[in-house]
């Protein structure tokens, strides 16, 4: 049952799509991206900014970007990382043992009991019977191995369980990780902006010197530079964060690794919904989980309806009587009489527990397949958008601001085509990125079997 077995052979419906737009630049390397923001930060003079950021950007575009260079740290070293110190994954595993002796335990025969009698002493005068006493407890209606039986599928859940918080705790490691690549994304982008704008207000510059431009011209394109300025720190700011929030998940405080292993424009398609469906029902450790409460459910009522059968408990003895002086044996068997007590109660509340644990099951599969639409349909949305942005409109955005820049620096267009040209590279630039976040987000849920509870309720 901790298997993918449950309705039959996994459904494999992902196919991978890997799509690079040729003209969109490939990401730069941490130490010139953070070069280059060191620029921004720490330079004031506008012109001074210009010509050394325009030298960063330029040693960039030299650099042979590598999207997996070597001794980058990858997902799986993270989650295995991270399932060896996870306090709710050790808890478990603790539980787990727990439920081993106990099954060891239930199991076991009842000791025999055995002692010393002593009857009618100073009885008329007589020192009374001494003697010996044995006694044994006859356990019927195989109820040890019921027992036994109960508490294996016991351990079978709380396999199933640990199976259950592994696949949550990478599920929450994947989004952190993506939500880490994203950030990066998104510095690269805020640098670029920076870039944009600073050669703007250099072109800008030139044309205040040569009268051709009003001076408000340059206000407003130091005013973008500014704009584009506290953008990259709120980048900075959320890129912090999201290594401190992956770095978590390995019980650090700062990561001690710069670069991860993976690109978000790798793209995987999910391209059946009912297939995706079929897997989850088949695999998803949750429902795996209730299946197999189901069956503790029945064990339970198996046992609680051997117990409608008594124990037998027999005792034999041999005494010595002083006053006949001879050997008196003796042997006794008894057992309860159910004559009241049937254990009826108990059996009819396990009853209902099997009944309840079935409608979970089913309860479950409804609310699986309800997120999983909303999901998907999420996830489609965003796929949609991210193709078409990758494949059609980025390209004639950046074609368009490369044209009207060389325009404006030339004198032939308005400095307020220039900023539209500009806003609208920008806007569909950070589009096409919030939309890659959303896409992996619930990717990364639909293929983590939806388990998108936060794990922190486990510990």
């Amino acid at each position: 049952m901790a298997g993918c077995n449950l309705s039959g052979k996994r459904a494999n419906s992902n196919q991978n799509l890997a799509v690079q737009e040729a003209s969109i630049k490939k990401p730069r390397s941490k130490t010139t991206l953070e070069s280059i923001a060191r620029v921004a930060y720490q330079t004031s003079d506008t012109e001074s900014r210009v010509s050394e950021i325009a030298v960063a950007v330029e040693s960039t575009n030299n650099e042979t970007s590598d999207p997996s260079p070597s001794g980058a740290m990858t997902l799986e070293i993270i989650e295995s990382m991270a399932m060896a110190i996870n306090p709710a994954i050790q808890k478990a595993e603790a539980e787990l043992a727990s439920l081993k002796g106990k099954c060891v335990q239930v199991g076991l025969y009842p000791n025999p009991r055995g002692g010393v009698i002593g009857e009618d002493i100073n009885d008329a005068g007589n020192a009374g019977r001494y003697g010996l006493f044995y006694s044994q407890k006859v356990v019927r209606s195989n109820r040890l191995e019921l027992a036994r039986k109960k508490v294996r599928a016991e351990i079978e859940t709380k396999e199933i369980e640990i199976a259950e918080l592994q696949q949550r705790l990478a599920t929450d490691i994947g989004l952190a990780y993506y939500a880490l690549l994203i950030a990066n994304r998104k510095v690269e982008l805020a640098i670029e902006l920076v870039t944009v704008s600073q050669n703007a207000v250099q072109a800008t510059s030139s044309l205040v010197d040569a009268q051709e431009v009003a001076v408000t011209a340059q206000l407003q394109a130091e005013v973008e530079l500014q704009k584009a300025e506290l953008n990259l720190r709120r980048s900075h700011n959320a890129r912090s964060a999201a290594r401190k929030q992956l770095a978590g998940f390995i019980d650090e405080e700062e990561l001690t690794f710069e670069n991860l292993d993976g690109s978000v424009d790798q793209l995987q398609n999910i391209v059946d919904l009912e297939s995706k469906f079929q897997q989850i029902l088949d695999c998803s450790p949750e429902l795996n989980k209730l299946f197999a409460e189901v069956e503790v459910a029945r064990r339970d009522l198996d046992h609680q309806c051997s117990l409608r059968i008594p124990d037998v408990t027999w005792q034999t003895g041999l005494a010595y009587d002083f006053g006949s002086d001879r050997w008196v044996p003796s042997f006794q068997i008894g057992l309860p009489l159910m004559k009241f007590n049937c254990n009826q109660g108990a059996i009819a509340q396990a009853r209902s527990r099997v009944v309840v644990e079935e409608q979970e099951v089913e309860q479950k599969a409804l609310q699986l397949r309800q997120r999983l639409v909303v999901s998907y349909r999420i996830y489609q949305d965003a796929f949609m958008q991210v193709k078409a942005i990758r494949q059609g409109i980025l390209p004639k955005a950046k074609r368009t601001l490369e044209l009207v820049s060389l325009g404006y620096e030339q004198g032939e267009v308005g400095f307020l085509d220039l900023l539209t040209a500009q806003r609208t590279f920008f806007t569909i630039n950070q589009d096409y990125v919030n939309q890659l976040e959303v896409l992996w987000r619930q990717s990364i849920l639909i293929e983590g079997m939806m388990l998108d509870q936060n794990l922190e309720q486990y510990e």
